[in-house]
């Protein structure tokens, strides 16, 4: 895309928005891998191993159904755990509005 903006194809913003798509797109990826880490650190806690990664040709178990997920779980043991979940959510609201908004509130 850089190359197409330099020739003159493409507006600067429309870099601005690829670069704002890979971001979230990288986020969503360190998100994701923090619920990998804490999902894996509550086995632990819960059973004192950790995960193993399934090699060539060995299933992993199918889940067991419960009433609760495990983070519905963690959530109502934890009040901590639900005030940084809310403070998540209001950052990504918070970006999403960043990302639609073309100008500032009027003051």
């Amino acid at each position: 895309m850089a190359k197409r903006i330099k020739a003159g194809d493409l507006a600067r913003a429309d870099q601005h928005q690829a670069d704002g798509v890979q971001a979230t797109a990288e986020a969503a990826v360190a998100e994701a891998e923090s619920a990998l880490a804490d999902a894996a650190q509550q086995l632990r806690t819960l059973t004192g191993i950790g995960p193993e990664r399934s090699s060539g040709g060995v299933s992993a178990p199918e889940p067991v159904p419960s009433a609760a997920t495990p983070t519905q779980i963690l959530e109502t043991a934890h009040p901590a755990v639900a005030e940084l979940r809310d403070r998540v959510d209001v950052a990504r609201r918070t970006m999403t509005l960043a990302s639609v908004q073309g100008r500032a509130n009027p003051s």
